[in-house]
């Protein structure tokens, strides 16, 4: 059922797409993140990063499976990330992945 609603934008914002405001987001990404840079974006600890995510095997099999994380030679400080694609993830597995977090 479409319904059509009227209201004010304010001259402070935009309104734009879901598509289009992916591809912002995407353009503003860096192509790769290192650990701690996802630390920053996730807000997650490295602990909870590796127990939460990397540790995870269906997790672990879709990151490395779709090129979202390359482990390099060096360990844990060696972890590598595709920005783009690892911001979706978070997103899309938000739920699972920050469950029973406190605010």
């Amino acid at each position: 059922m479409e319904q059509t609603i009227t209201f004010t934008l304010p001259d402070t914002h935009v309104l734009i797409p879901k598509v289009e405001f992916e591809k912002l987001v995407s353009n503003s990404l860096p192509a790769f993140w290192t650990m701690e840079d996802l630390i920053k974006e996730s807000k997650l600890s490295r602990y909870k990063i590796e127990k939460r995510i990397l540790e995870v095997p269906r997790f672990n099999k879709y990151l490395k499976e779709n090129d979202i994380w390359f482990e390099g030679q060096g360990g844990s400080s060696s972890h590598y990330f595709d920005a783009e694609l690892m911001w979706k993830f978070l997103k899309d597995y938000k739920k699972e992945i920050y469950k029973g977090m406190k605010k």
